[in-house]
């Protein structure tokens, strides 16, 4: 879904740019920081300024050792999806 709505491919679908999940389901959903700091890190290097703010804020929920380990999967994100 973080995907679908920060990648451009030539057409972005509106669509799957917001979410709705009911507050029932939303507490059962894992939220995996790390991959979501990475994919918004590879979206905001791509020029995409709200991406910029996700990854700044996701980053404050980090510890020290946390961050390295967000960087590197960002960067292993853009050596494997980033096609220039």
């Amino acid at each position: 879904m973080v995907r679908g709505a920060f990648e451009y491919q030539g057409q972005k679908c509106s669509a799957a740019s917001r979410c709705y999940i009911p507050s029932d389901v939303w507490n059962d959903i894992e939220q995996d920081y790390l991959k979501a700091y990475a994919w918004a890190g590879v979206v905001a290097a791509r020029g995409f300024k709200p991406a910029e703010e996700i990854r700044d804020k996701i980053e404050g929920k980090f510890t020290s050792e946390q961050l390295i380990e967000a960087r590197l999967l960002a960067k292993n994100f853009w050596n494997l999806h980033v096609k220039e």
